[in-house]
Parts: C-alpha cells; sequence; structure tokens
C-alpha cells in the first residue's frame, strides 16, 4: 500500500491509484499520514475532524471511521493503520511508501550534489522530486489545524526544492531559458526575494542588464508597498554588483577565456594526469556559461535563417463541453482576420469561474491549422491582487523573444517595442491569446497591424474600448445553460454515472451556479471516487457553507 498526498490524497492497492470516498476517513487517514512517527490520541483526532463542533460520539465515531478505512485499504487485521493507545498511528511499510517521503530524500539529495559541485546531478535530482507534485498537498482535504500546518510546511519545502533547482540550473548555464519561469514564480510568490535574486541573475546572465535592474527596482517598490521594508542584504548586494559589473557573476566566458584555459589544463601533462586533473576540476570550478549565440533562436535569427514557430498555448482542458453559440461565433475570426484591413480581434468577457480561459483555448486548440506562423499567449494577471497587471511592454518582449528576435534588438521604450511587435508579425498569419486582461491599454499594444493576425482576448472587464477603436468583437460569457452543465458532468464523470443520478445532478448544477470552474471542481473530486454516489457528493457539498466556494481551489 503507498499513499501520495502532494496533491488529492490518493492510495495505490496494487492496481490502481484511487481517493478515499468520505471526507471523514479521508481527514482521519491525512492526519494519521502526516503524523506517522507517533500515536495520535483520540482527542487531538477529534479536534481535526470536527474542530469546536466535537460531537458527544466522537470516539465511537472514529473507531467506525478506522474500521472503514481498514476494509478501504485491504487492512482488516490492523497491521498498517495499528491501534495504539490512546489513539492510532499509521505504519510505514517502507521508507518511500508516500510520495512526501520520496520528495524530501530526492530534495536532501539534490541539494547534497550540489554543495558538492555537480550541478547538472542536482538539477535531475530536484527536477524529480518537483514532478512529484501533482498539486498543492492534501488539496481534497477538509483541513484541520494539523493537516493544514503539514501542508503548509510541504509548500515551504517545494518552494526551497524549487529554487535549489533553479541555483542548479544557473550553474549549468540554463539561464536564457529560466526567465519565463521565473518570471511566472516571482508573480505568484512576490515576497519570496531569494526567487527575484534569481531572476535578476539569469537576465544579466542573458544579457539583459538592464531588465534586470528593472526586476530590482520592482521588488524594492513591492516590499515598500506590502511590508515598508527594504531588500534584504544579498538581493541588495546583487543589485551593486550588476552595477559595477562583477565579473564573479558568470558573465559568458568568450572564446580566448575559453582557450586559454583550455591551454592551462593541457599544458605539461600526460593523458592519464588530464583526465584526473579534468575531473577534479568539473568538481571544484563553476562550469562556465555559453555564450548568448548559443541559443538556438537567438543564432538562427543573427545567421539569418528560420526558426521554428512559436507554440505558446497552454494545453487545452479536458472534458470541454458546451458553449457551441460561442464555438461558432469564434469559427469567424480566421476568415474575418484574412478578410480585414486588420487584425480580427474577439474579447471573452465574464465573471470569474465563467469558464473565459478554458472557451479561449479549447477553441485556439482547434483553430491552429489556419496559423500556421504560430500561437502565442500570455497570462497578463489583470486581477492578481499581489503584483497588479503585467506591464505591456514585458509581454510585448516575451513575444518579440519567441519570434526570435535577438535580444539586443528589442528596445527599452514601450512605444518602440509595440511598433517593433508590429514590424515583426506583419504578413504572418499568428493567433494571439491574452488571457486575464485587466483593461482596453493593457491589450492595445499588444495587438499586430496588419490583416492576417487573429486576437482573442479573455478579461472580467466587457473592454468595449476594444470594439470602438479596434473593431473587436465582443462575446459575453454567462453562467452555463443546465444542458450544457449536465453535458459538462457527463464529459467528466461518464454519462452512465451522470444519468444513473438525474436529482443529484440536478442539485449539483444548482449547487455550483452553473460556473464552468466550480462544475469541473466538483467532478475532479468525484472522479477519484467512482464508487462514491453522486448524492453523497451534493451532501457534503451542501453542508458547506458558501456553497461551491469550498470546491474552489485558490489561484495566484
Amino acid at each position: 500500500m503507498r499513499f501520495r498526498i502532494l496533491g488529492p490524497l490518493e492510495v495505490f492497492d496494487g492496481t490502481r491509484w484511487r481517493g478515499i470516498s468520505a471526507a471523514k476517513p479521508r481527514t482521519l487517514l491525512a492526519t494519521l499520514l502526516v503524523q506517522r512517527d507517533v500515536p495520535v490520541p483520540t482527542g487531538r483526532l477529534g479536534a481535526e475532524l470536527w474542530g469546536e463542533r466535537e460531537p458527544k460520539a466522537a470516539a465511537n465515531l472514529i473507531q467506525q471511521y478506522v474500521m472503514r478505512l481498514r476494509r478501504e485499504l485491504g487492512d482488516r487485521e490492523g497491521r498498517l493503520l495499528v491501534t495504539r493507545p490512546p489513539g492510532y498511528q499509521m505504519v510505514p511499510a517502507d521508507e518511500d511508501d508516500m510520495d512526501a517521503a520520496a520528495f524530501t530524500r530526492l530534495g536532501d539529495s539534490g541539494r547534497a550534489a550540489l554543495a558538492a559541485g555537480d550541478a547538472e546531478r542536482a538539477a535531475g535530482l530536484l527536477a524529480e522530486a518537483l514532478a512529484l507534485w501533482r498539486g498543492p498537498a492534501l488539496v481534497d482535504v477538509p483541513t484541520g489545524p494539523m493537516v493544514e500546518a503539514e501542508a503548509a510546511r510541504l509548500a515551504e519545502q517545494r518552494l526551497d526544492v524549487l529554487q535549489a533547482r533553479v541555483e542548479a540550473d544557473l550553474a549549468c548555464g540554463r539561464h536564457a531559458a529560466l526567465v519565463p519561469e521565473l518570471r511566472q514564480s516571482v508573480r505568484e510568490h512576490p515576497l519570496r526575494e531569494g526567487l527575484w535574486g534569481q531572476l535578476m541573475l539569469a537576465l544579466y546572465r542573458s544579457g539583459r542588464q538592464a531588465e534586470a535592474l528593472d526586476a530590482y527596482r520592482e521588488v524594492h517598490r513591492l516590499l515598500a508597498d506590502e511590508l515598508s521594508i527594504e531588500p534584504s542584504a544579498p538581493l541588495c548586494d546583487l543589485q551593486l554588483r550588476m552595477l559595477r559589473g562583477d565579473p564573479r557573476l558568470g558573465l559568458p566566458a568568450t572564446e580566448a577565456e575559453a582557450e586559454a584555459e583550455g591551454q592551462e589544463q593541457n599544458q605539461g601533462q600526460n593523458q592519464g594526469e588530464r583526465e584526473a586533473e579534468g575531473d577534479a576540476r568539473a568538481r571544484s570550478k563553476p562550469r562556465r556559461l555559453p555564450r548568448p549565440e548559443s541559443r538556438p533562436a537567438v543564432a538562427a535569427a543573427r545567421a539569418g535563417q528560420p526558426s521554428a514557430a512559436p507554440r505558446q498555448l497552454p494545453a487545452a482542458v479536458a472534458g470541454f463541453a458546451g458553449r457551441r453559440a460561442e464555438l461558432r461565433l469564434l469559427d469567424k475570426l480566421p476568415a474575418d482576420a484574412s478578410a480585414g484591413p486588420g487584425p480580427a480581434v474577439c474579447v471573452i468577457a465574464g465573471t470569474a469561474g465563467a469558464g473565459k480561459t478554458s472557451l479561449a483555448l479549447h477553441w485556439a486548440h482547434r483553430a491552429t491549422p489556419h496559423f500556421p506562423d504560430g500561437q502565442l499567449y500570455v497570462n497578463l494577471h489583470g486581477f492578481a491582487p499581489a503584483t497588479g497587471p503585467m506591464p505591456p511592454g514585458e509581454a510585448i518582449r516575451g513575444f518579440l523573444e519567441a519570434l526570435s528576435v535577438p535580444p539586443e534588438r528589442i528596445p527599452d521604450a514601450p512605444e518602440a517595442r509595440a511598433a517593433l511587435l508590429r514590424t515583426e508579425t506583419a504578413g504572418r498569419r499568428l493567433l494571439f491569446v491574452l488571457d486575464n486582461a485587466a483593461d482596453a491599454a493593457q491589450v492595445r499594444p499588444l495587438l499586430p497591424g496588419s490583416a492576417g493576425c487573429a486576437v482573442v482576448v479573455t478579461s472580467r472587464g466587457q473592454l468595449a474600448g476594444l470594439a470602438v477603436t479596434d473593431g473587436a468583437v465582443l462575446l459575453s460569457l454567462d453562467v452555463l445553460p443546465r444542458e450544457e452543465a449536465r453535458e459538462l458532468l457527463a464529459a467528466r464523470l461518464g454519462a452512465d454515472r451522470v444519468a444513473a443520478e438525474p436529482g443529484p445532478v440536478t442539485e449539483l448544477i444548482d449547487l455550483c451556479a452553473r460556473l464552468p470552474l466550480a462544475l469541473a471542481v466538483t467532478a475532479a473530486r468525484a472522479v477519484g471516487r467512482p464508487g462514491f454516489a453522486l448524492s453523497a457528493v451534493v451532501a457534503e457539498l451542501r453542508d458547506v457553507r458558501g456553497g461551491w466556494r469550498r470546491w474552489t481551489p485558490v489561484r495566484g
């Protein structure tokens, strides 16, 4: 028996991974898993399961939940879930029977390899550790104090491992490839100064010194506004070293330096000595970073060679259903893009959870044959409370890099960047997906200037200004019609399961307010419990104050 807690709680019975059907036994199992070193007293279990509303018969109910868990785990003799006064304990089968234990082991090994100077091995081990995560830890467990504390601890540990993996990748010379990931990371964790420092270093080593210093100014402003503090000493020191051009920051080596280093290694040594010393040097000295020309896209652009068309669309949402009228309207965009004097623009507007991004990506993937020169995507974070909307100039830089424009050709002025984007996209058939836009002013600089391109924008606002000045089609997304909501559940849960319980399905649709996101989250919970009646899912959902909001994941 194995367990996964880095995401929804799941058990492996030797054949398949599956969830625990009912909420209380699931919480009980989660509590015992996160406290495996010692027995958990019945009183602590009661507090975890019911909080301040613990019933008088709590001990008897816990005993029933234990018996139910043992049946689900095939542990009728109680060898895994052991009765140990004053409570119960989960006994580990082996040191890696839980994904969190494997994550910790791989993370420790990766950090040890990094400390020993083996950056390549460290990057591989740390990436393997991060790949174990399937979502926020214990995301489907109604949390009590112990489970909540463990989930928070694991989330912090994951960030530590992420930073160590980025450090290893930087040591391996992957600075340019890290920039998009690090930009996303600092938006998700804006007060994590270590990530900002790594972003600054990745930009600096990529020959983008001005942007590296812009990143420092951004975090300086953020810390002052949010916490009224200055950046930490290491971050301030990094900025000063960049301003001074400190060579220890590991700028790309010149060909002359690389040749001199090779001559030094070879001088006065026989073949065996050279191999031994080479190994020692590899372990003790930092790796030389590749020249900017080693990046394939930049090298192709400098040589005047065509590069691969960008394919930036995130994966389409599985189990998409409904929205037939909206899809018919979007299907007109390729023809409009070819016929009009400028790009075809469509704004998909709607409340949070209405499925704007799902619709945009579903249509964009099926429309890719109409746009052979590529598809560009950006999340503009228009409603991110911590960091605010992405500046248009930053989004434009990302597009230009995807179109293989060398960094030194990208101007600093936002207006000049927008003009260069229009130049680079002229005569191409490209699809732009601008997700989570704040307003028309954020979108307008990102629009191509000529026919052949189509732009799909999603926003909580109507962005009526784009209709006036740019001829955008406005598509207002309401909640799903009941029939389409039922189709969505059938696509995710199976038509037979939905047809078997028409009454509970109708109530589930109402409890989720016919919002696609709420329906999708609820269906995801039910998929992991195939033997669990939908009426029981509805009962749990009905009992939660606030209806579907209890089931909606928190997003950065």
